[in-house]
């Protein structure tokens, strides 16, 4: 594997490892500190909303309730024309009574209801059908001295109404020979609360004692059948809505009404900045990469170029031809290299050059050794030959 790859790899492990654990680590933390966070903000939300439910629905049930002090002991021997005056009252006194009645114990009326067919906008309309149905409803239990007031079930918008509860409250009398007061609470304002705080990544809504929605079930993320178990607690809880994933929320119930304030936002948008987070890290991540790339292959060439001047030169060297020197001298331990090589190198041709010249000193002395010789040896011939012929004479 070339020099450049190895840098190439170790950089971008060095690069990238630490952020990718770093990233992970955070990303885990801000996970849990924003999914906490907007539980908290979630749970300030419902019972900040569950208080103003509460505080309204009292005033409303404490106004009702007070006819009971101006009235007491006058509305069994009234007549007629007095008590729908009473209705009247009641009527114009308020604008959350959408419909106002006077009842005996069997539920008959005992004047004609009070409603207007064209209200202004947080009273709602009424139709007679509809305030006909509303006499037809029995409370549960039938209000008494012990208990004055009942709260009904509230409903939903239909019709020309926006969203109601019916409000049965005892005037005197027992139940044989008594008045109730039958009031149908317009429940606009909770509404006009409830919707304004929503919007499309958060919904809010409000559900009964049964658990059906009575505000801000026309909301996407609002699930009435998942949220009716919710009903009268407090309570997380998460779900999925096709198209928006996973849903968490809060709920949170409204005094001893037994309704409940529900809150639920889109968990894409709780961990928006996490996901921004991690959106972060992974620019950082490949600058970083696309950073350590470069460095090493810069280093690498550093590098690279007299280490590969270093190898020819020293193949060079291996092949006889000495004094062969790299010629660059970088920084630190390569430079060290280079220059103990080029020293080397020096050396040997010094030595090489040394060689050769006692080696050509040594052939000339075995030459002029080897003429002594030879003359020697022709002269010893030549004594023989002579004594020879001295002999032979």
């Amino acid at each position: 594997m070339k020099l450049a790859v190895r840098f190439a790899l170790v950089m971008a492990v060095v690069a990238v490892v630490p952020i990718a654990l770093t990233g992970w680590m955070s990303t885990r933390v801000a996970s849990r500190s924003m999914a906490d966070s907007r539980a908290s903000q979630q749970a300030q939300t419902t019972a900040g909303h569950a208080g103003f439910v509460s505080t309204w629905m009292s005033d409303q049930l404490g106004f009702l309730s007070s006819w009971r002090d101006v009235y007491k002991g006058k509305l069994l021997d009234m007549d007629p024309e007095r008590r729908t005056g009473l209705l009247r009252q009641v009527y114009r006194s308020t604008r959350a009574v959408n419909v106002v009645a006077l009842v005996d114990a069997s539920g008959k009326r005992l004047v004609e209801p009070v409603f207007l067919t064209k209200a202004p906008e947080l009273r709602g309309s009424a139709t007679e059908t509809e305030a006909e149905a509303l006499l037809l409803e029995v409370p549960e239990p039938w209000p008494s001295e012990s208990q004055p007031v009942v709260l009904g079930v509230p409903r939903a918008s239909t019709g020309l109404q926006g969203p109601t509860v019916p409000v049965w409250v005892h005037m005197e009398g027992d139940e044989q020979e008594g008045v109730w007061l039958l009031a149908l609470l317009s429940l606009a304002e909770v509404e006009s609360t409830l919707v304004g705080a929503a919007h499309a990544q958060r919904g809010l809504a409000l559900l009964g004692r049964e658990g059906s929605v009575v505000v801000g079930g026309t909301h996407p993320l609002i699930q009435g059948d998942l949220l009716a178990t919710l009903t009268g607690i407090e309570s997380s809880f998460r779900y999925t809505v096709e198209g928006a994933g996973e849903i968490r929320g809060e709920t949170r119930p409204v005094g001893t009404m037994g309704w409940t304030v529900v809150v639920v936002e889109p968990a894409s948008v709780i961990l928006a900045p996490v996901k921004e987070i991690r959106r972060t890290l992974t620019w950082v991540a490949v600058a970083n990469l696309l950073l350590a790339l470069f460095l090493a292959k810069v280093s690498s060439r550093a590098l690279a170029g007299p280490l590969a001047k270093g190898r020819d030169a020293a193949r060079r060297v291996g092949r006889g031809e000495f004094g062969q020197v790299v010629g660059e001298e970088p920084g630190g331990e390569i430079g060290e290299l280079v220059r103990a090589f080029d020293e080397m190198s020096v050396r040997l041709r010094d030595q090489h050059d040394e060689i050769e010249a006692f080696q050509g000193d040594l052939q000339q002395r075995v030459e002029a050794r080897t003429a002594e010789l030879r003359e020697a040896q022709q002269a010893l011939i030549q004594a023989r030959e002579r004594a020879a012929v001295s002999e032979l004479g």
